[in-house]
């Protein structure tokens, strides 16, 4: 207790508003200094100061006829370093590219963070002219129905339970309030079956299937395939829940040799 109070304390509040800053610019387009002071609860005069020195280090750009501060182009060469270095995402990203012929459904990674969001680590789109898809960096919350449970269902049921429950008011169906009880009810019959699936409930109008890449009983990532309501009917979920599952079996098989072997890099 005394240990987590003491890493508590340690945290440095300004880079954690810097983090803060920077996870709420890749959600939208550019915004003002009041606007992201106001939507992160952080004191504007601080805010200003956290702005200039991101600016400064070419982590934020700042049009100056707007007065709006966007994402710096010094982030491309990091995060596509930070791609290529995570190696997990080298072994997993063949079987993605055989899912995306197979199925023709766009097919992603994710991992959870910290703060209790997912985060896309890679993806590959679907073939098709007109498709569901999503971009490397992009966040969901734990409660997503699919990753969350994919994710929750493999993790300690208190641990499970904290999370859901602490997740705030974000909804598991964007059309109605969260079930939490039934969310929860469902690990237990997601993790005998290996994998976790969407009914149009995160996405209004598309499906989704989703299975963990486990090492040594821990979820390394999160695979994720969606497809339109059209592409992906319910009738087929049954049917390539498994089949994702045993795509994410195949990869925990090739990460656990890789470290066995020493050739894990």
């Amino acid at each position: 207790m005394r240990k987590a109070a003491q890493e508590e304390k340690a945290a440095v509040p300004a880079l954690g508003a810097a983090i803060r800053i920077l996870r709420h610019l890749s959600l939208v387009d550019s915004a003002r200094a009041y606007q992201i002071a106001d939507e992160l609860a952080i004191s504007r005069s601080s805010c200003h100061g956290i702005l200039k020195t991101l600016v400064e280090g070419g982590l934020l750009g700042f049009d100056r006829k707007t007065k709006a501060y966007f994402l710096g182009t010094a982030l491309i060469p990091l995060g596509t370093l930070a791609a290529e270095r995570d190696w997990y995402v080298r072994v997993a990203r063949p079987f993605l590219r055989e899912w995306v012929e197979t199925t023709r459904l766009t097919i992603f990674v994710a991992r959870l963070l910290p703060d209790r969001e997912f985060v896309v680590i890679d993806m590959m789109n679907s073939s098709q002219i007109i498709k569901v898809t999503v971009s490397v960096g992009q966040t969901f919350p734990v409660t997503s129905p699919a990753m969350g449970g994919a994710q929750l269902a493999f993790m300690p049921q208190g641990d499970a339970q904290r999370m859901i429950r602490s997740s705030g008011s974000e909804p598991l169906d964007r059309e109605t309030a969260a079930d939490i009880e039934a969310f929860l009810a469902e690990l237990p019959r997601i993790r005998k079956r290996g994998w976790a699936a969407s009914m149009r409930q995160y996405y209004r109008n598309a499906n989704a299937v989703a299975a963990p890449v486990l090492v040594d009983g821990q979820v390394l990532f999160v695979l994720c395939s969606l497809g339109s309501v059209q592409d992906l009917p319910i009738r087929e979920l049954d049917r390539l829940g498994p089949e994702i599952k045993r795509v994410a079996d195949r990869i925990s098989q090739e990460i656990r040799r890789a470290i066995v072997h020493g050739i894990a890099v």
